[in-house]
């Protein structure tokens, strides 16, 4: 017998290890007459184009000699080709991380028959990026000085954003740095918003170097004409989508998702703007960029009604399931880009929070389309294990008074809201170990994938060591330091009708719609 070892991806190592081939139904990037394989296990995790977390290395026994007639390749440095492998020679299952393990324990509806083994060294170490890092010194003031990292090889580096000035700078930031493209999705387009980012200015020049730009808004939201020409003069594709989102995207070196509308007009009435973002730098920017235009293009597939590709992207296995991308072994990401996702993901909170759930929610729904994942039976079971679980939602909400009744009748103490000034985040905080930030507005979104208000969502989850300093930044935050004020004994609040006077610590608003 001799150890050869596969590499597989989550649509396809349920299939190889109960039958030993790929499955019937496989994204085109899988070829499905050619099972590689290798004796050398650099060699084998070359042949895929999957990120470690989501590469599964089967390890098979087999036996010495082969029919030759099956197997393309020779010699330990040339994988092995082969049309379908017996599922006994699959001796285990080497995973990279905890979080990889997780994510292939749920693709079996029943306990996965083989041993799962947690050892990221058999993973080969990714080379060094070596292109041009994202930031450069182009203006050598003190701010960013402590923005710009030095020139060390390029690494995933994970931070938060909340002020508006943050999210601007940011911005500016990325159309005088981009060398090759810019992807930007937000509710709507205003062209005050641009004079103010000095955006007319930044994507004249952008244009200049080469880059490709490409803007998405909301199709409820028109593009003033003036802007249209602007855009047109200098090759901007700008066009009106199914889209919620609110994405910033720059070569393959930097990803924004949050709840900021980058182009949108700044309402007056709110003069601070209660956003929340998190920013990723490095390596995963590489596969996390491709799966946001995935997800782009299956959204805008739906628009213009290309039945065909819709049915054929919703028939990959991972179309519904959470992109996992592990950034070392005690920490990952994940990318929800649609509405399954997002509503599973708010089940599994709920099952694993041990200590408290913080849900940011500015908007609540009339027709109470919010019952559909915050149940009576799922909210009291998590309660009754201890977990505290916080609702911060507007206090100025039309719909607020109900979300309150609805919550006293559970009669929980462990079950709370919090109502403040307006604000524009959707972040959730599990534990003290998990932050989640998008523009899925958890007790308002429309939860009917059919109707004519779904659009394209999008959340960034950070799990695991990586999160706690981007929960610290959020307790530092002006709401993260309402919720720690709020649990201080001195400041419980209960029933106090002059509760609403307590918690206005802050002015504040959004920017615009939900």
């Amino acid at each position: 017998m001799r150890t050869y070892y596969v590499a597989t991806r989550p649509e396809t190592v349920l299939s190889m290890v109960k039958r030993g081939c790929f499955p019937t139904l496989c994204p085109a990037y899988v070829n499905p007459k050619k099972i590689l394989f290798s004796a050398d296990i650099n060699t084998c995790v070359r042949t895929s184009q999957a990120t470690h977390q989501q590469t599964f290395i089967l390890e098979l026994n087999c036996p010495a000699s082969l029919d030759e007639d099956a197997l393309i390749g020779a010699g330990d440095e040339q994988p092995y080709a082969i049309s379908q492998i017996r599922t006994d020679w699959i001796k285990q299952i080497i995973v990279y991380s905890e979080a990889s393990k997780k994510l292939l324990e749920r693709l079996f509806t029943e306990v996965c028959p083989l041993p799962i083994v947690i050892n990221p060294g058999c993973y080969p170490q990714r080379p060094p990026d070596a292109s041009p890092r994202f930031f450069q010194r182009d203006e050598k003031t003190e701010k960013d000085k402590k923005q710009v990292p030095d020139d060390r090889p390029l690494v995933t580096h994970l931070s938060r954003l909340s002020s508006r000035e943050e999210h601007v700078d940011l911005l500016k930031f990325a159309f005088r740095s981009a060398k090759h493209s810019i992807l930007l999705t937000t509710y709507g387009i205003d062209a005050e918003t641009l004079r103010i980012a000095n955006l007319y200015k930044l994507i004249s020049e952008a244009h200049r170097r080469g880059v490709n730009i490409y803007i998405y808004c909301n199709d409820a939201k028109e593009i003033d004409d003036d802007l249209t020409d602007f855009f047109g003069q200098y090759d901007v594709l700008c066009d009106q989508a199914f889209t919620h989102s609110k994405i910033l995207a720059v070569d393959k070196e930097l990803v924004v998702l949050g709840s900021f509308n980058w182009l949108s007009h700044r309402d007056p009435r709110y003069p601070e703007s209660l956003d929340g973002s998190l920013v990723c730098r490095g390596d995963i920017c590489n596969v996390l960029i491709s799966d946001l235009w995935q997800y782009i293009r299956y959204y805008r597939h739906h628009q213009f009604g290309y039945t065909h590709h819709v049915m054929k992207f919703e028939r990959q296995a991972d179309y519904k399931s959470t992109l996992l991308y592990d950034i070392d072994a005690h920490s990952s990401v994940a990318y929800i880009p649609t509405l399954e996702q997002h509503r599973d993901y708010l089940q599994e909170i709920f099952e694993r929070a041990r200590q408290r759930i913080v849900v940011c929610s500015p908007f609540i729904s009339s027709t109470d389309t919010f019952l559909e994942d915050f149940t009576p039976p799922r909210l009291i079971a998590t309660a009754t294990r201890g977990v505290k679980i916080v609702f911060v939602c507007s206090m100025h909400d039309p719909c607020l008074t109900n979300f309150q009744e609805y919550i006293r009748q559970l009669q929980s103490s462990n079950i709370q809201i919090l109502a403040i000034e307006p604000f524009h985040l959707k972040t959730i905080v599990v534990d003290d170990n998990e932050i989640a930030e998008g523009s899925f507005n958890w007790l308002s979104a429309m939860r009917d994938c059919h109707s004519e208000f779904h659009n394209h969502e999008v959340t960034l989850r950070i799990q695991g060591e990586r999160a706690k300093p981007l929960i610290d930044h959020f307790n530092q935050s002006k709401i993260g330091q309402i919720l720690i004020s709020s649990d201080r004994p001195e400041n419980k609040m209960g029933d106090d009708p002059s509760a609403s006077k307590k918690r206005r610590l802050f002015g504040g608003g959004f920017s615009a719609r939900p």
